[in-house]
């Protein structure tokens, strides 16, 4: 059985200081994507991840966005749309060449001949090799951090970019020329983090360009069951220009310029998805994509669905939008599937008010599956609070996939 989680923790920090970590380690999953990590990796506490390997997109933005995937296993592979991450293991884990890590103040050698980085400094101890013995990833020099002139090739044998800095006029995400000078700033490591190469295996699909660098896609082939496990912090949004109105708004008027971000990114990302899945697919893998998708699908999904029908996150064409991705050939919303006659079970409650006591919830995490991996699920459950404690204005969708 494989146990598979997703969470919106807003803040690594602030989520530990309400009992994560006790939760991430009684819980007993096998897999957890994590959204809105919300720290650079010098922030990020050693004791973080627990027992678990982790691959790690901070995004470029402090305190904001931020996705990783927590695995029992390093994972076979990891592709992020920055074309780096970050990567680390429990203290005296074993890595992909089977050897336990030494300290070793020149870093092991995989055998490819590549040299990485050797940390004894935590509890969490990583070394480059662990991840760099894939072919889909080479660690990013020694553990400095110097600009690389190469990208990486990507299935159509085009050099890919590593998100390092490269030469005047090199090729960014969407393939069109980057300005002189212009890269993706690189993160301070932390002292249990290392930093790798993990270029994507499909082209990025135009539009999501400016979205590359914020830490909100990642994905990890998992390296004890054929699966890849997405990870998706989709942007929020908000109102067309017609429909503001300043009274009734939080934040200022912008005539519209959330609203066409999120529809922006929504039409790309449809685009890339389809690409990726069949990508899984071709290599004998099911695919599942988990995350914040910051909309409720359809009135099950959302306790006041009559008074929020033009407020963002249940727009019509956002609820459109999020239909079109799924069918019984493509992806399964997999809790629905399990739980088809109910309304939610909700995921995220407002902080205000007592929306969390009365159940006035949205559904807005999913776990969206490839036909036979759907089948393959047996029970799911929303962890509303963890010993009488939300971890999160979210909380973790927890789900057992009997997958043979």
């Amino acid at each position: 059985m494989l146990r598979i989680a997703t969470a919106n923790i807003n803040g690594i920090r602030a989520t530990h200081r309400r009992g994560f970590g006790d939760w991430l380690a009684e819980r007993g999953c096998d897999v957890v994507a994590l959204q809105e990590v919300r720290a650079q990796a010098d922030k990020i506490p050693d004791d973080a991840f627990g027992s678990y390997h982790v691959a790690l997109d901070t995004g470029s933005l402090p305190g904001r966005n931020g996705v990783a995937v927590l695995t029992r296993s390093a994972p076979a592979a990891v592709r992020t749309w920055s074309g780096t991450a970050l990567v680390g293991g429990p203290s005296g884990a074993t890595g992909a060449t089977g050897a336990t890590e030494e300290t070793d103040a020149a870093g092991p050698t995989d055998s490819a001949g590549m040299t990485g980085t050797s940390r004894t400094d935590g509890p969490m101890m990583t070394r480059a090799g662990d991840i760099a013995t894939s072919p889909h990833h080479e660690p990013v020099g020694d553990g400095g951090l110097r600009p690389s002139t190469a990208g990486t090739a990507g299935s159509t044998g085009a050099a890919r970019p590593t998100g390092t800095a490269g030469p005047a006029g090199a090729a960014g995400p969407t393939g069109t020329a980057r300005p002189t000078g212009e890269a993706r700033p690189l993160p301070t490591l932390g002292p249990a983090l290392d930093l790798v190469a993990s270029p994507d295996h499909v082209p990025l699909s135009r539009g999501l360009g400016p979205f590359a660098d914020q830490g909100r896609y990642l994905e990890v082939d998992l390296a004890d069951a054929p699966v890849t496990i997405a990870c998706l912090y989709l942007p929020k949004g908000g109102l067309p220009a017609e429909l503001q109105r300043p009274e009734r708004m939080r934040e200022a008027p912008d005539g519209g310029a959330r609203y066409a971000r999120k529809m922006g990114f929504m039409a790309a990302f449809s685009r890339y998805l389809t690409s990726t899945r069949r990508a899984a697919l071709a290599a004998g893998r099911e695919f599942l994509l988990m995350g914040d998708l910051n909309i409720a699908h359809t009135r099950q999904d959302l306790a006041a669905w009559r008074r929020n029908q033009q407020n963002d996150g249940f727009l019509p064409e956002e609820r459109e939008w999020f239909g079109q991705q799924l069918s019984p050939r493509t992806l399964v919303d997999v809790v629905r599937s399990l739980h088809p006659d109910e309304d939610g079970p909700y995921s995220w409650w407002s902080w205000l008010g007592q929306s969390f006591a009365k159940d006035a919830g949205w559904r807005l995490d999913y776990h969206l599956a490839t036909p036979r991996l759907a089948r393959s699920a047996v029970r799911a459950e929303v962890d509303r609070d963890f010993r009488g404690v939300r971890l999160s204005d979210h909380s973790p969708v927890v789900v057992d996939y009997e997958l043979r």
